[in-house]
């Protein structure tokens, strides 16, 4: 057998001792760089542009209000949930509160109970698969025994930090958040298994202020922390993928919705952004002119992803957001002054959607609302009011579409034009100033709006320049029956010699007006023309005391009828206005009808 050549005795140490050193360089090359190969997880890309999405009103809804004469023990609901009861549980700043429909019933800490709620305020409410409420409040964790009405309590550990959020995975473990790591809860034995953030190892959590967990729709366990969204190994307890987003405040929550978008809000800013998992790319949402914009959008707080796939944000300043997927654009439900079927305010801080599709909102400083999540088969229009701010009766006494599709609204003390593309409105004043109930609305065939009010006679509106003029019952023989003008018919076809677009009015007569007397006018024969000093009469039905409709005024029977004013229009003045009544019954205000030459009209107007 041949000698090796380093087989003597120096020439062997010196090469083992070589091979001794190779080894150490190898195992501390290995030792440097396997944790670091371990500990580098893919990193998602932040878009640098902020996309703006547009927003626009909401009509749609009409939202009904609690009230604390009901028993709410704090207006602001923070958290909602439903038991396997019905009972609705909403987490406030001061006990927790059970809704039954009617009333609410509070659980808060009671001195000496053992089994009365560890706390007052309410940071977390969850509701597990096997339907046991859980309850993160300011002095621990609860889980409620609805057969005893009592509470079991939990420690999570020596230092027992508050729970602010809760979730539950595939295995059934709870995922607890806390400003002190990441909990895991068995609540079968009530064991715990902690997760923090550890300096030495890059794949530990990014950070101990743990805001929230929960799982996506593939089962993968993700984590918001102060530093961002982490996909997270329970087993491992190392990070596989982050998301960083630096948010300092509690409300930091994701959602990855049926069709595959993976939601991403927190409580600052415009608070909404999304995740692509193919680009790895996250894209970060304006409203209404981007971050420095004046939308009032103080962050997204709450998302709802309803039975029906719509997407619903609550957000601190701009009221409730829903999604419209195929436009890409938000529709906003706010509050509107006066109106008590709009949302209570706009700051909106929670979202549930119980057992019948009502969709609950909680509310920053008002009791929640609610609303059905179903289309409605009506369109709620806001009508236009005299004093936005001032609340009333919300009575529409008449509704008329002009030839130009313009909706008129008599109602809230104004004559309301309203956009029925947009359904923006407005409050057209009257020329004499103050609030105005409008009763009657017509337009004539030369663009001419008539209405009718009810004490301040009877009003023509231009149009086309907007001018307005007023017609009064004044001590003159022309002058209208009566302020109170109930209705009003546009005689479009010009029959019997009348003038084009002639305007009749019906109109009230006070009892005992100086100016109501008996004159028998015979009726013209039949097919003949009107010369302009020719009268012509119509009788108005008759209404008893206290109605509020009225039969359609009709020629009398006989050709004679009752005029209430003996005079007769001067052969110059063609078309002047004059009016008649029928003769009342005892104890009724007689209903009269006047007629109004639009042409005589806009020479009065001085147009």
């Amino acid at each position: 057998m041949s000698r090796l050549p380093w087989s003597s005795g120096p020439e062997l140490l010196r090469a083992a001792q070589l091979l001794c050193c190779s080894f150490g360089i190898l195992a501390i090359l290995w030792a440097t760089s396997a944790p670091a190969a371990e500990s580098v997880a893919p990193v998602a890309t932040t878009a640098p542009a902020v996309i703006t999405l547009p927003v626009e009103a909401g009509r749609d809804i009409r939202f009904r209000r609690t009230e604390l004469e009901q028993g709410l023990s704090q207006t602001r609901v923070s958290h909602i949930v439903q038991d396997d009861q019905g009972f609705l549980w909403f987490g406030t700043q001061h006990g927790l509160n059970r809704f039954d429909g009617r009333e609410y019933r509070l659980f808060k800490h009671e001195a000496g109970d053992p089994g009365s709620l560890s706390g007052v305020f309410i940071y977390a409410l969850f509701k597990d698969r096997g339907g046991t409420l859980w309850v993160g409040s300011d002095q621990g964790l609860d889980a409620y025994d609805a057969a005893t009405e009592t509470f079991r309590h939990f420690r999570v550990d020596i230092d027992n930090p508050v729970v602010i959020h809760i979730s539950q995975d595939n295995e059934g473990m709870l995922w607890l958040a806390t400003a002190q790591g990441l909990y895991e809860l068995d609540p079968a034995t009530g064991g715990t298994r902690r997760f923090v953030h550890d300096p030495s190892d890059p794949s530990s959590l990014a950070s101990n202020d743990v805001k929230s967990s929960g799982l996506d729709r593939s089962g993968a366990f993700w984590v918001a922390t102060g530093e961002g969204l982490e996909a997270f190994d329970p087993k491992s307890g190392h990070a596989a993928f982050r998301i960083p987003l630096e948010v300092s405040v509690r409300e930091f929550y994701f959602h990855e919705d049926r069709a595959g978008t993976f939601w991403i809000i927190y409580g600052s800013g415009n608070g909404l952004a999304q995740f692509d998992r193919v680009t790895n790319t996250v894209t970060r949402f304006a409203f209404q002119g981007g971050e420095a914009g004046g939308s009032g959008l103080t962050g997204v707080y709450a998302i709802l992803e309803a039975v029906d796939g719509t997407i619903w944000l609550g957000t601190m300043g701009e009221g409730l957001l829903r999604y419209d997927r195929e436009r890409r654009t938000f529709i906003a439900y706010r509050n509107t002054a006066g109106d008590l079927e709009s949302l209570a305010e706009n700051r909106v801080i929670a979202l549930f959607e119980d057992s019948q599709q009502n969709i609950w909102v909680g509310l920053h400083a008002s009791p929640p609302n609610a609303f059905a999540a179903t289309k409605m088969p009506f369109e709620r229009i806001v009508t236009p009011s005299y004093d936005p701010k001032a609340v009333g009766e919300t009575l529409v006494n008449t509704v008329y579409a002009d030839a130009r599709g313009v909706l008129w609204v008599g109602a809230g003390g104004a004559l309301g034009k309203i956009d029925r593309a947009t359904g923006e409105g407005q409050a057209i004043a009257p020329p004499d100033g103050g609030p105005v109930e409008v009763l009657t609305i017509r337009e004539n065939p030369t663009g001419v709006l008539w209405f009718g009010t009810l004490g301040r006679g009877l009003y023509r509106l231009n149009l086309d320049s907007g001018d307005m003029t007023s017609y009064r019952a004044l001590d003159d023989a022309a002058s209208l029956s009566s302020d109170i003008v109930t209705r009003i018919f546009v005689d479009k076809a010009g029959t019997r010699g009348w003038r084009h677009g002639t305007a009749w009015t019906g109109s009230i007569q006070p009892r005992g007006d100086p100016r109501r007397s008996s004159e028998t006018l015979k009726a013209p024969q039949k097919g003949t023309s009107r010369s302009p000093g020719t009268r012509r009469a119509i009788c108005g039905s008759e209404a008893p005391r206290g109605s509020t409709g009225s039969r359609r005024a009709q020629a009398p029977s006989s050709p004679t009828c009752t005029n209430r004013a003996r005079r007769r229009p001067s052969a110059t003045t063609p078309s002047t206005r004059c009016s008649w009544t029928n003769r009342a019954r005892s104890g009724s205000a007689p209903r009269t009808v006047s007629t109004f030459s639009t042409a005589n009209a806009a020479r009065s107007a001085g147009s």
